[in-house]
């Protein structure tokens, strides 16, 4: 029988569930997840035994220290600027050391906490926003491709457009109409038959590729001085405000939102910690760099996960692909169709942007729609944040100055 997530070893620390809701909600983040996983590994280089490895142990972390679904994802502006751009992997081992850095330092000298009661809940709110509607803008792309995977030689069919469409609906009618079950895991369901309709369109492709054992070992990262310019500019400066604005002060509010009483753990200045210390060992080893993000525990939370179990499970499955297959790790995911991601990212996207709706004032609504709409414009949720807090600014200094004309004398 499942739990109740107020069960706990300690007043208001959950305990970890281990059951089959658990497991899809395990799932729920690999919308996001992978595609850029991917990404690193194919464009940039990076080791895909790495990835594989310490991104699983720091779910792994995740859980076991937060006992709630703490999501683990990519730097999501950094790994998307270097896919992009063709950083090489010295670039970005060099920005997520300089990440690292930069987190660490907050949060051994209360800088997390400082900063966090300086953004207002429409700020908040309004980042959150944002994040889900790129989450959408971004499943379009997968929901509609039907050419071919391609990496290191090894082509992966695709789909037929119209197939990718009828499948990409499919999955979303039994999210948005399942999705909150607590009798069908709808996400292990969903990512079960992809990964066996993958098998039987790409199986023989990608078979062969794979290498039990074909480990890597680990060695330590030293780049260049100028790898290190390279990211600090290009890599770095996008990032901070996106990590500290959605993978600290966003994710510790939507603990807050679904685990009011077991959220204790879940603050800027813990999740500051862990981020800098596995981003600076991720940096030292070669892997990717990996934020927090609340997208990302909104994916977990509304597709079964309660308790850090899912992020356990989850984790423990991405080190056993790393110690099993190795670098060839990464053409298990090639075998995952791209519609099934888009609809699960399509779905996440929708519910992390309904949290807006818990605002509770005209002003505070409009402000955080503003910040949304402004960072899907322009593809920049900094952006977003400074016309946000600059509309705020201005609205402020307008009902001040309402306020003192119309005061008597």
């Amino acid at each position: 029988m499942r739990q109740d997530s107020s069960t706990s070893k300690g007043a208001g620390v959950p305990a970890l569930m281990f059951d089959r809701r658990e497991l899809a909600g395990a799932l729920g983040d690999i919308g996001v997840l992978l595609p850029l996983m991917a990404g690193l590994i194919i464009v940039c280089g990076v080791s895909a035994f790495m990835v594989f490895l310490l991104t699983g142990l720091v779910y792994i972390a995740s859980g076991t220290y937060f006992r709630l679904p703490v999501p683990v994802q990519p730097l999501k502006a950094m790994a998307a600027i270097a896919i992009a751009g063709g950083a090489s992997a010295g670039e970005v081992a060099a920005g997520s050391m300089i990440m690292g850095a930069i987190l660490l330092l907050t949060s051994v000298t209360g800088l997390a906490s400082r900063l966090s009661r300086l953004f207002a809940p429409w700020t908040v709110k309004g980042v959150q926003l944002a994040v889900g509607l790129m989450l959408i803008q971004g499943s379009l792309s997968f929901i509609g491709i039907g050419g071919m995977a391609k990496w290191k030689g090894v082509a992966v069919p695709g789909l037929p457009p119209s197939a990718a469409l009828a499948m990409a609906a499919g999955c979303l009618l039994l999210l948005f109409f399942l999705g909150r079950s607590r009798k069908f895991p709808v996400t292990l369901m969903i990512v079960g038959a992809g990964l066996t309709l993958g098998f039987f369109i790409a199986g023989h492709n990608v078979i062969g590729h794979l290498h039990l054992l074909g480990l890597g070992l680990p060695s330590l990262t030293l780049p260049s001085r100028a790898a290190f310019a390279a990211a600090f500019f290009l890599l770095v400066i996008p990032q901070i405000p996106v990590t500290f604005g959605n993978a600290v002060i966003a994710t510790a509010d939507v603990s807050r939102n679904y685990f009011p009483k077991q959220s204790r753990r879940v603050t800027p200045r813990a999740l500051c910690a862990s981020l800098g210390i596995a981003n600076t060992v991720i940096g030292l080893l070669g892997g990717m760099p990996v934020c927090h993000g609340s997208g990302g525990m909104t994916a977990h939370y509304r597709l079964g996960a309660r308790s850090g179990g899912a992020m356990v499970m989850i984790g423990a499955l991405l080190v056993a692909m790393a110690l099993l297959f190795g670098d060839s790790a990464v053409y298990a995911i090639l075998m995952l169709p791209l519609p099934v991601l888009g609809a699960l990212l399509f779905y996440v996207g929708v519910e992390h942007a309904r949290l807006v709706l818990s605002l509770d004032s005209r002003f505070a609504i409009l402000a955080a729609v503003l910040i949304g709409v402004v960072s899907l414009i322009w593809s920049n949720v900094a952006l977003g944040m400074a016309v946000g807090l600059g509309f705020g600014f201005l609205a402020g200094t307008a009902r001040l100055t309402r306020r003192l004309l119309s005061a008597p004398g």
